[in-house]
């Protein structure tokens, strides 16, 4: 259930997105990442208080601190988005270069989202595999180092234009 609501989250149909993984908590309350990635939808959808709570559900830290500056970012507070976002890449760089592009991106951070792109693709990270659809990177769209991150990875070099 909580794949199906990623799936969701990254067609951007998000009301959906967030019933599945609202029968996915019911499921296993504690799913790794589960939490994290329902309150990153939750700010694309325009209801940041609730995102900060979510997060708060989640279990694991590397999720959870995946998802805080974003969340922090949304609901105004720039310092704590900085100090999650930081405690981000002190703690979980090696596995977490993708996740940490999606959080520079998300704060229209152009030039440190790419610089971590190119580390997620040079260090095989799976999260790179979403690159042409997650929501996050939305900003980077029209980047053409971000283009070239597409075709690196032998993708056309365009996002789908329903993403746009």
């Amino acid at each position: 259930m909580w794949e199906l609501g990623f799936n969701l989250y990254c067609a951007n149909r998000l009301d959906e997105a967030e019933a599945s993984w609202r029968k996915a908590e019911d499921l296993n309350p504690k799913y790794a990442g589960g939490h994290a990635l329902w309150a990153i939808g939750q700010v694309l959808m325009g209801r940041n208080t609730e995102a900060l709570a979510t997060v708060e559900r989640e279990s694991d830290e590397a999720w959870r601190l995946s998802a805080l500056p974003v969340v922090y970012w949304s609901v105004g507070r720039r310092a704590e988005s900085d100090a999650a976002l930081n405690e981000l890449k002190e703690k979980y760089a090696a596995g977490s270069a993708y996740q940490i592009a999606e959080m520079h991106a998300y704060r229209g951070e152009t030039d440190s989202a790419v610089q971590w792109l190119d580390r997620a693709y040079r260090l095989h990270d799976v999260g790179i595999t979403w690159v042409r659809v997650d929501p996050l990177l939305q900003n980077l769209h029209k980047d053409q180092r971000y283009k070239a991150v597409l075709v690196k990875m032998k993708l056309d070099g365009d996002p789908p234009a329903a993403l746009h």
